[in-house]
């Protein structure tokens, strides 16, 4: 798991790619979640019907859950993103929280490059919500940070509610995504699919604030996502 959503995101996703992530750095930062993973029993993974290999995955966790620990060790790289995505975060909650089993966190999504355009995404996301539903969550949150994330999960119902331009964003006085270009995407946002939800709908927004170098505390606080925020309710 950790292997290919590593590949696939410090290959192709706008802001890993602009911050030049590596795959390496990239899955040290995947298998800090990989026992969460196992424990909760949320992620979904699709594999060959051939050969078995995993081809991919969708990475899925309680929101509620604290940042596991090993945060402090990851690559300065995540910095940018982390402030971005910190961004998105605090605004979409308002200072509100999710309580345990409520808000079904849809954090990591990747199809192996071998496999892309065969309908994998959207069925891992599917397959997902069917799951949290089962297991009784009332609202699903995702971060999406390429038009193709964002044109997924809108397929599945989902609806931005927060965004971040690349373009103004500054992290430091520096442009760290400014390499990345329309066609990739102009933004990262946070969205969710949802009924009734204890976080608050918040109208889209653009922009961007300029914030210090991100402590220790604030890794550990927005590392958990690495793409704009979006939800939907599973009924």
């Amino acid at each position: 798991m950790s292997r290919l959503l590593g590949g696939v995101f410090a290959d192709h996703d706008p802001p890993a790619v602009a911050v030049g992530l590596t795959p390496a750095e990239f899955e040290a930062f995947v298998r800090l979640f990989s026992a969460k993973a196992a424990v909760e029993g949320l992620t979904t993974v699709a594999r060959s019907a051939e050969t078995g290999e995993m081809v991919g995955v969708l990475l899925t966790e309680d929101s509620s859950g604290a940042p596991p620990e090993g945060m402090e060790h990851l690559s300065a790289k995540f910095d940018p993103i982390f402030d971005i995505l910190g961004q998105l975060d605090a605004e979409y909650r308002a200072g509100e929280s999710a309580r345990p089993g409520d808000c079904l966190h849809l954090f990591l999504l990747g199809v192996a490059p071998s496999c892309a355009g065969q309908g994998i995404a959207h069925q891992l996301v599917a397959r997902c919500l069917a799951l949290g539903a089962s297991r009784r969550f009332r609202v699903a949150v995702t971060e999406a940070t390429n038009t193709t994330s964002q044109h997924i999960f809108r397929k599945q119902g989902f609806v931005e509610r927060v965004r971040r331009s690349y373009e103004s964003h500054r992290f430091n006085g520096r442009a760290y995504f400014a390499s990345i270009t329309s066609r990739a995407g102009q933004c990262s946002w946070k969205g969710h699919s949802r009924r009734d939800s204890p976080c608050r709908q918040r109208r889209p927004t653009t922009g961007s604030t300029r914030r210090p170098a991100p402590s220790r505390a604030l890794r550990a606080q927005c590392a958990r996502r690495f793409r704009p925020r979006v939800s939907r309710t599973l009924d």
